[in-house]
């Protein structure tokens, strides 16, 4: 039952009976171009699900679709044309004429029907036809009512959509203990193909996967949390998040002898594809990235700027995962069309028929502009003289320094603490200051008692390169950063 899941990817109308899988594709079919598609496709998944032997045949009737079956291995009955289709069949297969409604088991009549019909000298389904209902019934019961009406295609029982109940859970057993990343992995293949099919089939997507191991001597059992960045289907993801994880040291300290698979499902996002999008995006290509990093306990994801004159808050660490990412993307979209950088740095939309600007003027902020924060490809300025350019504002923006270039051209450290520490007098003393003039300071505004710091560059003991700045009002030093 639960390996049907992975069988409602074609269509949601399922019933299962005994070893067969009844699926209605009337309404299906054009989603694999047609029905052929649709049969080529199908038996591939049960191929790649382990089903050997797999037969399967497309009729009127769920009965019909499985005598076919029986007798073709791969048949497609075209519309209308069941009838037609098994009267060439031996009276042998018309005990597989059941369907989803098993034959009657009182005497095992079908049998016997069978078995007197072939005494009589009939070969074939299609010599039944001769025979009225009423003679079928009164010989045979109900038997001989099904079998009259099965022949004709005219036993078309519904097949209701199948409600999926079954955890998305495995398990299993070895019969030899593992004690090898390589063999671990080969043997937990097959059941987690089957648990990711079974999430394709009901449209679900996995948050995490949680793999335990249980050993062969003691009773303890070691956990496994695979969790990507973003609830993914991508099986080679979480084999990829699993061998890194199986590589650490302790999982192995005795072999494995069973194995225990939970996935932690939720709902698809839906997304429709544009007909010429590549189907594999830098998206996924960042998921899997993301994915990765988190598996390592690494912090990752985008720096956002804020609205601050310290370096330390300047910045805001945003995660990775595709709904931040997106949730970015409209927030970029939502931004007007003037822009202010602080109080440093503006930029505003040309106005048509306008005068050239003179080098070095600055552009001001107005009262209805919206401050931001500042990035890099918002300040082409930086690090050059702005009389070094004549533009015609008319067709280009430019973002102007309001104050000298000199103190814009001080290099940043290329790795910033996420607050700055404090040194302690001897630190300071074994710390060579490069200058004695600091080369930026960073202060507020004459009437605000923030925070006041002259920026020096210095090298440590061990020849590296110090981002170190002075506190003015205690006096005291703190290192903020590195060159590399």
């Amino acid at each position: 039952m639960a390996a049907a899941e992975a069988f409602l990817l074609f269509s949601p109308r399922l019933v299962v009976c005994g070893d067969r899988l009844f699926l209605d594709v009337a309404s299906t079919s054009w989603l694999f171009e047609d029905e052929a598609g649709l049969l080529e496709k199908a038996l591939e998944l049960a191929r790649h699900l382990g089903f050997s032997g797999t037969d399967a045949a497309i009729a009127d009737t769920p009965s019909g679709a499985q005598a076919l079956a029986a007798a073709h291995t791969r048949f497609i009955c075209q519309k209308g044309e069941e009838r037609v289709c098994l009267r060439p069949l031996p009276l042998s297969r018309l005990p597989d004429l059941e369907g989803v409604r098993p034959w009657p088991r009182a005497g095992a009549a079908i049998e016997n029907l069978r078995s007197f019909f072939e005494e009589v000298g009939l070969r074939s389904i299609g010599e039944l036809d001769r025979f009225e209902i009423e003679s079928m019934r009164e010989r045979w019961g109900e038997t001989g009512e099904l079998a009259w009406r099965r022949i004709r295609a005219l036993d078309r029982p519904p097949i209701s959509p199948l409600s999926s109940v079954e955890p998305l859970s495995a398990g299993g057993h070895f019969d030899f203990p593992i004690s090898l990343v390589s063999l671990m992995m080969h043997a937990l293949r097959r059941p987690m193909e089957l648990l990711f099919a079974r999430l394709q089939g009901r449209g679900l997507t996995a948050e995490k996967a949680i793999i335990e191991l249980r050993g062969e001597y003691t009773d303890g059992v070691r956990r496994v949390e695979l969790e990507p960045c973003t609830p993914t289907r991508k099986l080679d993801l979480f084999f990829t998040l699993l061998e890194r994880k199986l590589e650490r040291a302790g999982f192995f300290d005795e072999p494995v002898r069973a194995f225990d698979i939970t996935v932690v499902a939720r709902p698809e996002r839906e997304h429709q594809l544009n007909f010429f999008e590549p189907r594999e995006s830098d998206a996924d290509r960042l998921d899997q990235l993301f994915s990765l990093l988190k598996q390592s306990s690494v912090r990752a994801g985008f720096l956002r700027p804020r609205p601050s004159l310290l370096p330390e808050g300047a910045w805001t660490l945003r995660d990775g995962s595709r709904a931040e990412r997106l949730e970015i993307e409209s927030e970029s979209r939502a931004l007007p069309r003037t822009l202010s950088f602080g109080s440093t740095y503006v930029m505003t939309p040309p106005k048509a028929n306008s005068e050239k600007t003179p080098p070095g003027a600055a552009l001001t902020p107005k009262a209805d502009e919206v401050t931001y924060p500042p990035t890099l490809s918002g300040a082409p300025a930086w690090g050059r003289d702005a009389a070094d350019e004549y533009e015609d504002p008319a067709h280009s923006l430019r973002a102007l320094p309001e104050y000298g270039t000199d103190v814009m051209q001080a290099p940043r450290p290329t790795r910033l603490l996420e607050a700055p520490l404090r040194l302690s007098l001897s630190e300071v003393r074994s710390i060579e200051i490069l200058a004695d003039s600091p080369v930026e300071r960073l202060e507020c505004a004459w009437w605000d008692d923030g925070p006041r710091r002259d920026y020096h560059f210095g090298v440590s003991p061990r020849g590296q390169c110090l981002w170190l700045f002075q506190d003015l009002k205690d006096k005291g030093w703190f290192l903020h950063g590195y060159f590399d």
